[in-house]
């Protein structure tokens, strides 16, 4: 599948959602490295009522934003407003700089070598606004940690932006449609032949090891096909003994 590698261990074989797996070890990482992290510093700050607006037109394009839902122009004006007014605290432990005229200039590095990809931003920064408890201490950074690890998790085998250079354009819609010409076509499939091999060496290099250092598995990643065994040798040797 598009979010799943195979794995050996010893004489298994398993199947491994990557999706999952990067959620959840950056939710651990963001709790372990709370107050310490790194910074990814944007090449071009985001203005953040923007980047809002950007994220209720996209609610409203699928279904999940009605005019009984309020003025889209307010939520984001009290969204933009609320996530300033957060920004000493973002700043002070998630390393989340929000400058004072509402521009987003940093993010954190949660794992090393590796940043999120910049298309989800503005579904990052809603879900800042509307799904974090700020009233307790707790319930706050356990929510500022969800909304992280969604916005880091790796969707697809396909390759973030690059951490020297990210793309801060929130917006992939930006992408208009053209007539592709045969050379075009060839050079699309040569980039997206680069980003595959760029996205394996990510994943090797970088999530993988950090896993095996870090990651706590939940005893869930059992039982809801997180990680699924799909070939044991041992069985395989029954089966060749008996035919």
């Amino acid at each position: 599948g598009e979010a799943g590698l195979l794995l050996q261990h010893k004489t298994r074989l398993y199947l491994v959602q990557v999706p999952e797996i990067t959620r959840e070890l950056v939710y651990q990482q963001v709790l372990r490295r709370f107050g310490m992290f790194g910074t990814i510093r944007l090449s071009s700050p985001a203005n953040v009522t923007e980047v809002l607006q950007i994220a209720l037109d996209h609610e409203e394009a699928t279904g999940n934003w009605s005019e009984a839902d309020g003025s889209k122009e307010e939520i984001v004006k009290l969204a933009t407003e609320l996530l300033c007014s957060k920004a000493p605290l973002l700043q002070e432990y998630f390393a989340i700089q929000l400058d004072g005229a509402g521009n987003l200039k940093t993010l954190p590095v949660i794992l090393d070598q590796y940043t999120p990809d910049f298309a989800q931003l503005p579904t990052f920064l809603l879900a800042l606004a509307n799904e974090v408890n700020w009233e307790t201490e707790k319930e706050c950074f356990q929510s500022v940690a969800n909304a992280l690890a969604e916005f880091y998790c790796m969707r697809k085998l396909a390759q973030p932006d690059s951490p020297t250079t990210p793309n801060t354009d929130p917006n992939p819609a930006n992408i208009q449609e053209a007539e592709i010409l045969p050379s075009e076509a060839l050079e699309a499939q040569e980039h997206e032949e680069m980003q595959g091999a760029s996205t394996a060496w990510t994943v090797q290099h970088t999530l993988f090891p950090a896993a095996r250092l870090f990651l706590q598995p939940p005893t869930k990643f059992a039982t809801n096909g997180t990680i699924l065994q799909v070939a044991c040798l041992e069985q395989m040797y029954k089966v060749f003994e008996r035919c």
